[in-house]
């Protein structure tokens, strides 16, 4: 790990813990830097939009909820066909709210230990779901725990925007299907994870 997320209500407290932050990180040896924060928006605009969004750094999906809000907004923004540098209608609203709650983030915790045992004793469970808005999946890791329980945790997780063009909710279903097995691969080939696949869904056609 080599960046550092915390926030404080007030200004003079956040001045005085990246002090002591700083200073603690200085006696082991790391010298930090690159100090970024979040200002206030005199004017938002879809390049500033993209560009914040790109910031929303999620490889395992742990925040999906919250990233796929942000692409919807960003794929809304595309179909009124704004300039890019001109300043958004009241839609703006909405963004300013999205990135003044991005730092309560910082407060979500998520276990990374997804194994209960040592043994290879337990299954990936792979959930697909689509709507009109969007598709996804996600994969849990449920295992036994040696106590006559199971632990169950998330692994991983992908979501995507639905096209403009509008597919149907059955065709999306697949979708999310298809990108459910992709993802269940990946983990299965950049992973030591053996255990049984059993995927779910709740589209009869899927499951046709």
């Amino acid at each position: 790990m080599d960046d550092a997320l915390s926030g404080e209500d007030d200004l003079e407290v956040a001045i005085e813990a990246s002090k002591q932050l700083a200073e603690l990180l200085k006696l082991a040896g790391f010298n930090l830097r690159k100090w970024s924060t979040l200002p206030p928006l005199e004017k938002v605009t879809k390049r500033i939009v993209a560009s914040e969004m790109a910031q929303l750094f999620d490889p395992l999906g742990l925040v999906g909820s919250v990233v796929m809000s942000a692409k919807m907004f960003i794929q809304r923004l595309w179909a009124i066909h704004n300039p890019w540098d001109e300043e958004l209608p009241e839609s703006r609203v909405w963004w300013i709210r999205f990135r003044g709650e991005i730092p309560e983030l910082s407060m979500l915790k998520v276990p990374r230990r997804v194994l209960a045992n040592t043994n290879n004793h337990y299954a990936l469970h792979c959930f697909c779901d689509a709507s009109d808005h969007g598709y996804g999946s996600c994969v849990y890791v449920v295992s036994p725990n040696g106590k006559g329980l199971y632990q169950c945790q998330l692994l991983i997780a992908k979501s995507r925007v639905a096209p403009l063009r509008g597919l149907t909710i059955p065709k999306l279903d697949l979708c999310a299907a298809l990108f459910g097995s992709q993802l269940m691969e990946k983990v299965r080939t950049t992973t030591n994870f053996s255990g049984t696949a059993i995927f779910w869904s709740d589209s009869s056609n899927v499951l046709h």
